[in-house]
């Protein structure tokens, strides 16, 4: 068995295990943990508990400090920003394919990609 914490990087995204190194956190707390995509800031969903070793998924990643103001800052500027860009790209994809369709017979096929920003936070 091992302590853990679950935690959560989108509103009803999946939740995944953290070490809490011996500290108290409750849901609705704003935690930094490193991720395979660096330091990001999720929210606890599952406070402290026992898990069966099973269940997690090795190495256990620890988490590195509980969540500051300013942190919660840079992930709502993200969040922001993200909306932005997703709207931006899709009026541009959006003019694209309208231009494609006025000339019918055109080789060329437009795809739409969209990008979105990681959510990263530093130390």
């Amino acid at each position: 068995m091992a302590q853990v914490i679950g935690v959560r990087f989108r509103e009803v995204g999946k939740v995944y295990y953290f070490d809490p190194l011996d500290n108290k956190f409750e849901k609705g707390d704003h935690v930094i943990v490193e991720t395979v995509r660096g330091m990001e800031c999720g929210e606890v969903a599952l406070e402290n508990s026992e898990v069966s070793d099973e269940e997690i998924v090795k190495p256990l990643k620890s988490v590195v400090r509980r969540a500051t103001d300013a942190d919660l800052k840079i992930v709502e500027e993200n969040r922001k920003k993200e909306q932005e860009n997703y709207t931006e790209k899709t009026v541009i994809i959006t003019t694209l394919q309208k231009q494609m369709i006025a000339k019918p017979g055109s080789i060329f096929k437009i795809l739409p990609i969209f990008t979105i920003e990681d959510i990263m936070i530093t130390t």
